[in-house]
């Protein structure tokens, strides 16, 4: 990832700065008091699979009722994003590199039980 990417967005995770994430692919990551969270990739364009819809899911208040989701409303406020608009093919070479990293995503080597 170029850490010069003036693009991506970070921020607190609210719905107005949600507002100034792009309709494009990229991938997404969310950190909490230097844990990193868990990333994830938006593949659509312009739809409901862009990075601007999928926080937007992320942020519903009745969303699926899994660790992510409860850890999220839990320390809401807290939490931070980062939106990465990128070409699909890269945000998925991203998130299977960063999710080794991550507490909740499910399927990183350090999760699977």
């Amino acid at each position: 990832m170029n850490p010069s990417n003036r693009k991506a967005v970070f921020a607190k995770f609210n719905l107005q700065n949600i507002k100034s994430v792009p309709h494009t692919t990229g991938h997404y990551e969310f950190h909490h008091k230097g844990k990193f969270l868990y990333v994830g990739v938006a593949g659509g364009e312009g739809n409901v699979g862009d990075l601007h819809h999928r926080l937007l899911f992320y942020n519903e208040k009745e969303s699926q009722q899994t660790k992510l989701f409860n850890y999220l409303n839990t320390h809401k406020g807290e939490i931070m994003f980062k939106a990465v608009p990128e070409p699909i093919a890269l945000a998925r070479q991203h998130e299977h590199t960063l999710k080794q990293h991550t507490l909740f995503n499910q399927d990183n080597k350090r999760n699977i039980k």
